[in-house]
Order: C-alpha cells, then structure tokens, then sequence
C-alpha cells in the first residue's frame, strides 16, 4: 500500500513535506522525507514527489488524475470503482477507490485509494496482498489511512 497525503489550497506551485514509511512484506522497514509539489493543468491534477533536497528537485515519482475518474501512474491506469465516507474530527471525507489489472502482466492486480483534498491516500498490491508504503502530511491524512486500512467493510477489499 502506498499512502499519499497532503493538501494544498492554491493551485500553483507549492511544496508540502509528506513522510513515507516504507514496508516489506507488511513489516515497517523506514521512514523517507519527501516534498509534494501539486499543479492543476486542464482539467488534470499532478502530483509530483521529490527528495527531500527542494533546491535540486530530484524527482522521485508522480501522477495524475483526470475527470475524478482514471488515476495514471506514468501510463499505468487506475479506474475508479467506489467511493467511502469517513469521518474524521466531524467532517467527512470522501476516498475513491480506484483500480488497476494489466492483462498482459502477471500478478499485477492494484488498487489506489484518493480523497480530493489529500490526494493519494494508499496504493495496495491485491495479488500478493502486501502494501509497501504509507505517507501522509497531518493527523487527518494519517487518521483516513489508518481508517482505511482497519475498514472491515467490503470497501477496502476489492
């Protein structure tokens, strides 16, 4: 699972610092600093990532979502299957799940989760049911993942 998370109210250019944990075989095995850099160009969102070293800007991966329905990470498509509500310090926030099957690739099944105002939340390998990594930027980020990940309901189990 991959949990990207941060908010940013302008449309330009603007940096947020987002901690990744990373994990292996859903064990936690550290903690990377990056920034996220958050642009809407035509009716598109980017989400880039870079190291920790803002003057360099070493980028480390991106995406984008179009039409609030197809998440591409660098030509790989996630489609949007369903949509939760969570709530969060009394406001509820929406996560989109979203979903990924290349049939010309084995073992490649994937699901993202996305929240509008926080971006990526979580991004979970389903054919070996493993997450890799979590990152988020403030309390509400990190308190949607854990809902996430503890939700019991049919929606976190595609």
């Amino acid at each position: 699972m991959i949990v990207f998370s941060c908010y940013n109210d302008v449309r330009n250019e603007q940096f947020h610092l987002v901690l990744k944990n990373n994990y292996s075989y859903n064990k936690y095995k550290n903690t990377d600093t990056l920034f996220l850099e958050k642009n809407e160009i035509n009716n598109k969102i980017f989400y880039n990532y870079f190291d920790n070293n803002r003057t360099n800007k070493n980028l480390i991966f991106s995406f984008y979502i179009e039409k609030d329905s197809i998440i591409d990470f660098t030509g790989i498509k996630y489609f949007l299957k369903k949509s939760k509500k969570y709530n969060v310090e009394n406001i509820k926030y929406t996560v989109d799940i979203f979903f990924s099957d290349d049939e010309n690739v084995v073992d490649d099944k994937s699901c993202c989760f996305y929240n509008k105002k926080y971006g990526l939340l979580t991004k979970f390998d389903l054919s070996w049911g493993l997450f890799s990594n979590t990152l988020y930027c403030d309390s509400i980020s990190s308190q949607l993942v854990f809902k996430i990940i503890n939700d019991s309901s049919n929606f976190s189990k595609y």
